[in-house]
Formats: C-alpha cells, sequence, structure tokens
C-alpha cells in the first residue's frame, strides 16, 4: 500500500501570516484552523486534515502540537463562549481573542470538565472566559478544587 504524501502544500499568504505570527494573535490562527476543518478546504491540497496541519507546521516552522492545541482551544472557546455568552454582547469573537484566556488554560479546563463538579467547573469556565483566573493563578479556590477532583480521578484510574 503506498501513502501519497504532498509535499507543497498551496494557500494564501494571509493565512501564513496568521500562522507565523503565532503566540500573538491565536485565536486567528485558532478560527482560520475551524474555518478550513468544517469547509473541508484542506482537501485542496491534502488527502487528510492531519497532514495539512503538518504541512502549515513545516511552512511556517512551527511544532505540529501547536496547532492541534489552538484547534482544540479554539473549539473549546467557542463552546464555552456560546454557553456563558449565547447573544455574544460581551466576549470577543475568537478572531478577537489575543492572550486571555490562553490556549493553555483552555485545554487545561477542557480536561478537568471531563471529572469536576458541575457547579464547580462552571465557576472556573467563567473566570477562565472573563480573564479573572488563569493556568498560572493556582491559588484561586475553584482552580484549586477543580485541579483536586482532577488528581483524585486520575489517580484512580
Amino acid at each position: 500500500m503506498f501513502v501519497v504524501r504532498h509535499t507543497r502544500c498551496v494557500m494564501p499568504s494571509r493565512r501564513l501570516d496568521i500562522y507565523r505570527a503565532l503566540p500573538g494573535n491565536w485565536g486567528e490562527a485558532a478560527a482560520e484552523l475551524i474555518r478550513v476543518e468544517t469547509s473541508g478546504e484542506w482537501k485542496d491540497t491534502n488527502p487528510t486534515f492531519s497532514l495539512y496541519i503538518s504541512d502549515i507546521a513545516r511552512i511556517v516552522d512551527k511544532a505540529r502540537p501547536t496547532f492541534w492545541r489552538l484547534l482544540g482551544a479554539g473549539h473549546t472557546y467557542n463552546a464555552l463562549r456560546t454557553k456563558f455568552d449565547p447573544a455574544g454582547s460581551y466576549l470577543p469573537s475568537l478572531e478577537s481573542v489575543r492572550s486571555k484566556p490562553s490556549p493553555e488554560s483552555l485545554e487545561l479546563v477542557s480536561k478537568i470538565e471531563r471529572v469536576a463538579p458541575s457547579e464547580i467547573l462552571a465557576s472556573v469556565q467563567r473566570q477562565l472566559l472573563e480573564g479573572r483566573i488563569t493556568r498560572a493563578s493556582p491559588a484561586v479556590g475553584d482552580l484549586q478544587a477543580c485541579i483536586g477532583w482532577a488528581n483524585k480521578a486520575w489517580s484512580r484510574s
């Protein structure tokens, strides 16, 4: 069985500029990845979305996991924004997110949500979106409680 791998990924320079500017405006890059993923535009240059991500990473000289983290963080942000601000009246669109919340914080929250009680989780999610809590501020009570729940769940598995 032969696997055909494209060695040349053609894409608009504006899109490449968005990716090269990382970590600056991560929200814009995540929104672009989601757009390409959902539209199927990646099929124009690659047989799989994974190869599309690999090509982007190679072209802009960034690590592949960076793009997967951005994609996951973008999906998480959009889901939380819909949950807490369905009218879009106070939380910025994904394209406008710059530094807070960070992709790493969103990734952490998406992992914690699997094990944390919903009443604690909702508080942490809202504080994260509003920039009142970060991955680097574990002294905050609700986040500390979520980390405790996660550690208990992971130690049992």
